[in-house]
């Protein structure tokens, strides 16, 4: 048991089996749990075990409910807790969770051994770094790490994204949280560290002394700066809410694509086209063709100016044909501030081909999406680019404008 818990207490071993009954989980508590240590250095005593198993409890509620939530077709999820310390969360899975095929990992070896030998739940060692970690890759569902990227340095920050989204099968869900802008409001110690001209501040001291503070620490970010390295993965933004986590950190939820992971440095470049003026002439005039939407204006034929939150994904669909060759254009670039991404083509459309009775415009639909976070906040200018069939022109309409809030 830990030093922290003192026994020969009645008021102590009174809680301890109140505990046991209340949540049926292991009450075991390891002694080299510095996360209990610092719980109970913050409230001594009864208080101290009641909120680490009571917290341990809610989160993995919160936990299963997201793995629910976002995996409803699999019935048996492989769930792995990544940085799991000593089992705050990890035990209560057990009565919770019965279907998960649940692992743990963690940096500390006798963590790893406790929850295996009272926890029940099999694990494997991390590493201060991320390249030396032995993890399974494209095996995981669904992989979350609580408070550890709100440690983890900017040196290795998209390291240990890139190796995390690495272990999730395609299709597969990361949540983790960081100290963002919530967090900062809240202790001075992290606004201070934080430094909005790289949007990010490092400080080597936190709870886990016996890690070295070049590799865990404490690391303030903000929203900019996190979506910077998330772009280094080829993974998809699902969900961002500030300040979720135990009333200060954010949590982020991004999903595995399809895309080889870590293999694009900003997702965005996934999309950019090759300018078109490279092997296209621009005509004058314009083609047949439409704007469905932009961001959220479901009419943007109607409109010249849009706005998108800078907490949203951007998308713009429309139709496109070339009325010469009576066929679906031969692509869509939308170019922003100058930088042209070549939209999806080839989207089916039967409503263009019904109404202009012409077959061959059945599939003359574009979309484009960007990741949320991609554009920074303020006015940027939007054109549409329309190529003919044989990809030999195009015709430029706009200018829009986008503005980011």
């Amino acid at each position: 048991m830990h030093s922290a818990v003192d026994l020969s207490k009645p008021e102590i071993a009174e809680k301890i089996n109140d505990l046991a009954v209340r949540f049926k989980a292991p009450v075991d508590l390891h002694p080299e749990d510095l996360l209990f240590k610092f719980f109970a250095d913050c409230t001594p005593g009864v208080e101290a075990l009641d909120r680490y198993f009571s917290s341990g409890w809610v989160d993995a509620e919160r936990i299963t409910t997201r793995v629910k939530t976002l995996l409803p077709e699999i019935e048996r999820p492989k769930v792995l807790e990544f940085a799991a310390g000593f089992g705050r969360v990890t035990r209560h899975f057990r009565r919770i969770a019965p279907h998960f095929e649940l692992r743990m990992s963690d940096i500390h070896a006798p963590a790893v051994k406790f929850a295996k030998d009272v926890l029940d739940v099999e694990g494997f060692k991390s590493e201060p770094r991320p390249e030396f970690v032995p993890i399974e890759h494209s095996y995981y569902d669904f992989i979350f790490a609580l408070s550890f990227f709100s440690h983890a340095p900017d040196a290795t920050f998209a390291d240990w994204l890139c190796l995390l989204y690495s272990a999730l099968r395609p299709g597969g869900v990361l949540l983790f949280t960081t100290h963002g802008e919530t967090s900062m409001k809240k202790y001075e110690y992290l606004a201070q560290l934080y430094s909005p001209r790289t949007g990010f501040g490092y400080g080597p001291a936190s709870d886990q002394s016996d890690i070295e503070g070049e590799n865990y620490g404490s690391m303030s970010v903000d929203f900019d700066y996190t979506v910077r390295q998330i772009h280094k993965t080829s993974a998809e933004i699902i969900s961002y809410s500030s300040g979720a986590w135990w009333g200060h950190q954010d949590e982020w939820i991004v999903r595995r694509a399809a895309l080889p992971p870590c293999e694009v440095e900003d997702q965005a470049t996934a999309v950019k086209g090759q300018p078109l003026a490279d092997f296209a002439k621009k005509r004058p005039g314009g083609p047949v063709w439409n704007l469905d939407t932009v961001g959220n204006d479901q009419r943007a034929w109607e409109n010249k100016s849009f706005e998108l939150s800078l907490q949203q994904e951007l998308v713009v669909s429309g139709w496109a044909v070339d009325d010469e060759s009576k066929r679906a254009a031969g692509g869509v670039d939308i170019v922003i501030d100058d930088t042209p991404y070549a939209a999806q083509v080839g989207v089916s459309r039967p409503d263009v081909a019904g109404y202009f009775g012409i077959p061959d415009y059945a599939d003359s639909g574009f979309v484009l999406r960007l990741p949320m976070g991609h554009l920074a906040a303020g006015p940027h200018q939007l054109f549409v680019r329309v190529l003919s069939r044989d990809r030999q022109n195009y015709w430029e309409m706009g200018p829009y404008t986008l503005i980011v809030k």
